[in-house]
């Protein structure tokens, strides 16, 4: 038995008296006394709800799983004599296996999201005092103790995840290699074969990362801990999707990345409701405000699947005509119709159960969200199956080229092509629409106030976006694919130009003065976690422009001289990765050089003339370096490609050369506008 305890003063008491505690909610727990000591024993109506959702969902998502593989005809294929089979056990258990990850993943997302964002802070922890006499009210270092319990249970579904996975993953090899489960185990000669196969590969990364969710959740009992084990988490539903059917799409580009940001979507808005819907032990006022805080989490979260969702179906059914001609179409028809039942139980939510949960009423949002989630899991179970129908076969690769690049090798490059043959990146031009319109929003923000803002910083702000999307889904993300030249140009423009424009747009002083101050210290707002991400003592060495800098020079080097460039050419993964890092630190290291806008490290002019020195120096060693090679990086890929236009690939790398050593001249031009920017204009503080 679970139970509390708290000794009395005196000692005193005996015997055993039920009463009820008058400090705590009469639907949370039950006090008595044994021996002089007060017992709380929490209601165990949490635990028996969790259980007989557990077993719904679960029931509810495998069987819509199952109906959508006989009706795809994924487990009724025909054996033919003499061909290898792994089996009935196989054709059923990869997919149950993959509907146990998906929902365990969700869970564990979820709980973690929960305990990091939608939980109050205990109102008795210490908030971090600076030494200049303010607090920050964002700074409580310990979660409470609803936060811990869904901590815990992210830890516990973490480990369904992991058997989920390795699961997956020994189906997934008898799958692929036609052969039943237990022969491939007991025969040594395939275990060399596992990490050449991408879609077993995937999986074992995942059960990585979901066996470190499941011990790091038994010790972490801070924000900022679960926060790092949330971005874990959801970091561990994405491998999946880069060998899936996306993968093997035409334009898989656009394809992979799209599936990435929906399951993102997917695990965020199941998973948080699922946290709020067990919360039977949190107080109805706390559960109304962290509902309120979902709310508009959902509703991000419901674009970001329909829009993510489309993108995707585009590069696999088309014509339109196929939605109702083939078996797939129709399996996407019903995902759709259950999409579109969960908006309308969000609407309900937004009318009716939030306003009555406002008001005190918490069972009608309960079991709105219990029907919810079951709806979800079906829906989960669906995508499952959806998964392993093959869809409807379009038209043949016409050749290697094509199926290496997800589209046509481009002509020569003209300004035509660059700008009009867009290749969009659905990744980045989501974080810019985003970002222009959270700007955009604190600018408007601050004049209605009377506050006037710089037209040139917002400017400045939404030229670096549009660099952003240039770089990554014009014509030139296109030749950056065939051209080593183009893609130093790309570079340049994300780790230098987009980068200096966006520290001089000023973003968190903006963030700082246009976000509403949270007065509950138990509930701080964005505003709050960013002043705490900034007062943070780790903050200043992760964002110092000098660790910036060797992260920059690390990857480039790897790149270059190492052979990771052909491996980001042959993965989207590292492909999306390395172009974030150049974004990232480049931002990092002019936001830290510049010193333009709010920032935990402040470098002194002697550091600062160091660090410019070293950005100007760094793209002509590096150029240079390019042009001294003999041999050219990527040479199998480019050989594969076979451009038919264009200068030889050595010579095309020698441009790329020149192209980064002479970046340096538009690299001072930057800086010594940053500077003399930086000269004239005054630094404002935190709270102007």
């Amino acid at each position: 038995m679970v139970a509390v305890i708290e000794r009395r003063a005196d000692g005193s008491g005996t015997g055993v008296t039920a009463t009820e505690n008058a400090r705590t909610p009469r639907h949370i727990q039950k006090t008595g006394t044994i021996g002089g000591a007060v017992v709380h024993e929490p209601y165990r109506d949490d635990v028996r709800r969790a259980f007989a959702l557990g077993v719904i969902a679960v029931a509810a998502s495998l069987f819509l799983a199952g109906v959508a593989l006989w009706f795809g005809g994924a487990v009724n294929a025909t054996v033919i004599p003499g061909l290898p089979d792994p089996g009935p056990e196989t054709r059923w258990a990869l997919p149950i296996s993959r509907v146990l990850a998906d929902l365990a993943a969700a869970g564990t997302v979820g709980f973690l999201l929960a305990a990091a964002v939608l939980a109050p802070l205990p109102a008795h922890s210490r908030a971090e005092n600076h030494g200049d006499g303010r607090e920050n009210l964002g700074g409580v270092r310990r979660i409470g103790s609803t936060a811990g319990r869904w901590v815990r249970s992210a830890g516990w579904l973490a480990a369904v995840w992991l058997v989920a996975a390795l699961a997956g993953a020994g189906y997934t090899l008898s799958d692929v290699l036609a052969r039943p489960l237990g022969e491939v185990i007991s025969d040594s000669a395939v275990w060399p074969l596992v990490f050449d196969l991408d879609a077993v590969t995937t999986l074992l990364v995942v059960a990585t990362i979901a066996a470190a969710l499941t011990l790091s959740c038994r010790v972490v009992s801070s924000v900022r801990g679960t926060t790092v084990l949330l971005l874990l988490a959801v970091v561990g539903v994405l491998p999946p999707a880069f060998s899936g059917h996306a993968a093997g799409a035409g334009s898989h580009q656009i394809a992979v990345s799209s599936m990435l940001l929906h399951v993102v979507g997917v695990v965020l808005w199941t998973g948080g409701l699922l946290a709020l819907a067990l919360a039977g032990r949190l107080p109805t006022t706390d559960l109304a405000r962290a509902a309120h805080r979902y709310s508009r989490l959902a509703a991000w979260c419901l674009a970001l699947v329909v829009i993510s969702g489309v993108l995707t179906l585009a590069g696999r059914l088309w014509p339109p005509a196929a939605l109702w001609e083939s078996r797939y179409g129709w399996l996407v028809l019903a995902k759709v119709a259950a999409l579109g039942a969960l908006a309308g139980f969000g609407l309900l939510h937004r009318r009716r159960t939030l306003p009555a949960l406002a008001g005190g009423s918490r069972t009608a949002f309960r079991r709105l969200a219990l029907v919810e989630l079951v709806v979800f899991a079906g829906t989960i179970g669906l995508a499952v199956g959806l998964s392993r129908t093959p869809p409807p076969a379009g038209e043949p690769t016409a050749n290697t080229t094509t199926a290496l690049l997800g589209f046509e090798m481009p002509g020569p490059p003209t300004m035509e092509s660059i700008l009009l043959d867009w290749s969009p990146e659905p990744i980045f031009l989501g974080l810019a629409v985003i970002a222009v319109a959270g700007y955009v929003a604190g600018v408007r923000r601050l004049r209605q106030r009377g506050e006037p803002w710089p037209v040139v910083r917002t400017v400045s702000w939404l030229a670096a976006w549009c660099i952003v999307a240039l770089a990554t889904s014009s014509g030139l993300a296109r030749y950056g694919y065939v051209l080593f030249s183009a893609h130093q140009v790309q570079h340049a423009m994300l780790s230098l130009l987009a980068p200096t424009l966006l520290v001089v747009g000023r973003p968190v002083t903006l963030a700082l003065r246009a976000l509403p101050t949270e007065a509950d210290r138990r509930w701080p707002g964005p505003r709050e976690w960013l002043s705490t991400g900034l007062k943070a003592r780790r903050a200043r060495w992760i964002l110092h422009p000098h660790i910036a800098m060797a992260v920059h020079m690390v990857a480039s080097v790897g790149m270059y001289f190492l052979g990771l460039y052909e491996v980001m050419l042959r993965s989207h993964a590292l492909h999306l990765s390395l172009f974030g890092l150049a974004l990232v630190s480049g931002y990092v290291f002019w936001w830290g050089a510049v010193g333009l806008d709010e920032n935990p490290c402040r470098p002194g002019r002697r550091q600062r003339a160091m660090l410019l020195t070293m950005a100007v120096s760094m793209p002509v060693f590096l150029g240079l370096g390019v042009l001294g090679k003999t041999t050219s990086a990527g040479a199998d890929w480019f050989a594969q490609l076979g451009r038919p236009w264009g200068p030889s690939v050595l010579a095309d790398q020698r441009l790329g050369g020149v192209i980064l050593a002479i970046g340096t001249t538009a690299l001072t031009l930057f800086v010594v506008a940053g500077i003399l920017l930086g000269a004239r204009t005054r630094r404002e503080p935190e709270g102007a």
